[in-house]
């Protein structure tokens, strides 16, 4: 297969894996139990839909016969992120994880690390610098959604430990 077909098939695949991570982050957002799931999943479904456009648009450029366009994906999760956790931290009222919300973190765990491995190792098979930087960028990307899904993972098991890890709490009562 000559590279701008593996190219364009691999974009149609990270499209399609964008589209069904948002259509499972709407849906887990639907059905959770929790507030600090449901905003989680919340955003990371308009996330997926930044990295679908974005991903398309490169896929209709090449798609076209153009060389592969420089564009660039506007870090957005780690902010996001910020503004779920301190607002959990700021209502220190504990939820009870439902088993739903554990299930749909494990599975979203699961395909942002499938999206993550996809997107750095087409990083380093890249034969050109825009398409090397744009799938480093998106692997950046989905580490953080990763990440944060670990921490929501970690809250809805341990709640009181995430607080004290959080709130840099000591056994001895010591912040």
């Amino acid at each position: 297969m000559e590279e701008a077909e593996k190219a364009l098939e691999i974009l149609r695949s990270a499209m399609k894996m964008e589209k069904d991570g948002r259509e499972f982050y709407l849906k887990s957002a639907e059905n959770s139990q929790s507030d600090i799931a449901r905003n989680l999943f919340e955003v990371l479904a308009k996330e997926e839909i930044v990295h679908q456009e974005v991903i398309g648009e490169i896929y209709e450029a090449l798609k076209s016969g153009n060389q592969w366009p420089d564009v660039k994906i506007t870090p957005v999760h780690d902010k996001n992120a910020e503004n779920i956790f301190s607002a959990a931290l700021k209502d220190p009222q504990q939820q009870t994880a439902a088993t739903d919300d554990l299930e749909a973190v494990g599975i979203a765990l699961k395909m942002e690390e499938r999206a993550y491995r996809l997107y750095s190792d087409r990083a380093k098979e890249s034969t050109y610098p825009a398409e090397e930087n744009f799938y480093k960028a998106l692997a950046i990307e989905e580490q953080s959604h990763i990440m944060s899904l670990r921490d929501t993972e970690e809250y809805l098991t341990d709640t009181e430990g995430w607080f004290m890890k959080k709130q840099h709490i000591t056994l001895d009562g010591d912040s």
